[in-house]
Formats: structure tokens, C-alpha cells, sequence
């Protein structure tokens, strides 16, 4: 009896431990004219858990008669770089097509109300540790590219403020905006730090598994039917 005992106060520190084991989630996205690298990280202490996520080639083709959108990706575990899967993949808008349609449509409708409250949930236990953003930018028009700059900062602006309101601890960020009056360019330089802990991921992920259990049953449809038939005169 004693033993057990021990043994269920020692799985309880552990578990207790392991739900505020802090995580961090970085975001970093640089764009140089037409190459474009979107990498993120998922890191907690001393590399207990660590993956990286990484998009190094990104880019839109036009060879067909409509643009398709190219990704090559790679997912890394643990510190040294275990490479866990690489995937080449082109979207097109045929694939796009198939994929939307009206189901689809009223099925991402009735789950937005479901993910809403998962998102709010996720981010008041999220706090910003940095937030970078630097946009170097030139049109051909000299007058153009400055009116553009000021739009820039108001939309820069806009969006922070946004994510500064949903989260608990929203940070300081470092925004720029650096206009080039010498010709065509296009330089993006996006970081951001998440801060989390482990117990709240693993909350998030419980809400995600029931609010897509309680809105789409095992056959596709929805599971509320009578919302069907009321809304679009289905029976």
C-alpha cells in the first residue's frame, strides 16, 4: 500500500511537471524577391522536446494556365536535426476546386463557431516574447512607393494591435518599414516567439478532438442533421 502510494504521488509530480513544462513556438519567414523560407520551431527546456518544421522553397509557377503554388518541406526532430519527413508538393487550382465546394463551404461554416472557442482558449494562455517585422520595399513610381509606405505602417500596426488584444502577455515589438526609391524590391523579415506550457497545448488538442467529434460524425456529414434540414431544406 505504501509503495503504490509513493508511486501515485510520483506519477502526479510527474504529470503536475510536465503540464507547466514551459514551451516556446518560434516563427521566422524571410522573403528576398522570389525566394521565400518559412521555418518554424517547437522547443521546450534543454531540448526535452524539440521539432522544426521548415518550407525552404515556396514559390508560385505560372507555366500552365493558372498559377500553381510549389512547396518543398522538411520536419526535423531533436537538436541534432533528425530529418522525420520530406515532402515535395504543388497545389494547383484544379486541386483547389475539387477540394471547395458547398458542403465543404456550410461543413467550415459550422466548425468556425466550434475552433472559436478553442482559439480563445489558446490564446490567453499564449504570451509574446519578441515580435519582428521589417519590410524593405521599392516601386518604380519614387511618389508611389511613399504613400505605400505609410500604408504599410498602418496595416503593420493594425495587425499587432489585433494579436496584442488576444493575447495574455503581448510584448514589445520592433516594426520597420524602409522604403527604396531606387527601382522593383521586395525584402520581408518576419520573427515571432509564442510562449505556452505543455498542459495547455495538450488542453488545446482534447478541445480540438471533440469540437471536430461534435461538429462532423464518422461518415462526413454533420452531426447536428436538424441544423440541415432548417438552413438549406435538406431532409
Amino acid at each position: 500500500m505504501v509503495v503504490f502510494l509513493a508511486l501515485a504521488v510520483m506519477l502526479g509530480a510527474l504529470a503536475l511537471l510536465i503540464f507547466y513544462l514551459p514551451l516556446w513556438i518560434e516563427l521566422s519567414y524571410r522573403h528576398r524577391n522570389g525566394d521565400d523560407r518559412l521555418t518554424v520551431e517547437v522547443r521546450t527546456i534543454a531540448g526535452l522536446l524539440y521539432y522544426r518544421f521548415e518550407i525552404p522553397v515556396f514559390k508560385i509557377t505560372r507555366d500552365r494556365l493558372f498559377p500553381a503554388l510549389f512547396i518543398e518541406a522538411e520536419l526535423e526532430q531533436g537538436l541534432r536535426g533528425k530529418i522525420l519527413r520530406q515532402k515535395t508538393e504543388e497545389i494547383t487550382a484544379e486541386d483547389i476546386l475539387r477540394a471547395v465546394n458547398w458542403r465543404s463551404i456550410r461543413l467550415a461554416r459550422r466548425m468556425i463557431g466550434q475552433y472559436d472557442r478553442v482559439l480563445q482558449y489558446l490564446t490567453r494562455t499564449l504570451s509574446l516574447h519578441d515580435f519582428r517585422w521589417t519590410t524593405r520595399f521599392g516601386l518604380n513610381d519614387p511618389a508611389l512607393t511613399g504613400f505605400t509606405a505609410g500604408l504599410l505602417w498602418i496595416l503593420k500596426s493594425s495587425i499587432y494591435l489585433r494579436i496584442r488584444d488576444m493575447l495574455r502577455k503581448p510584448g514589445h515589438p520592433r516594426l520597420a518599414v524602409e522604403p527604396y526609391f531606387g527601382g522593383r524590391t521586395l525584402r520581408i523579415d518576419f520573427h515571432c516567439i509564442f510562449a505556452s506550457r505543455i498542459g495547455h497545448i495538450i488542453i488545446v488538442g482534447i478541445m480540438l478532438l471533440r469540437a471536430l467529434k461534435k461538429g462532423v460524425s464518422i461518415n462526413g456529414r454533420t452531426s447536428d442533421s436538424r441544423a440541415d434540414e432548417d438552413g438549406d431544406g435538406e431532409h
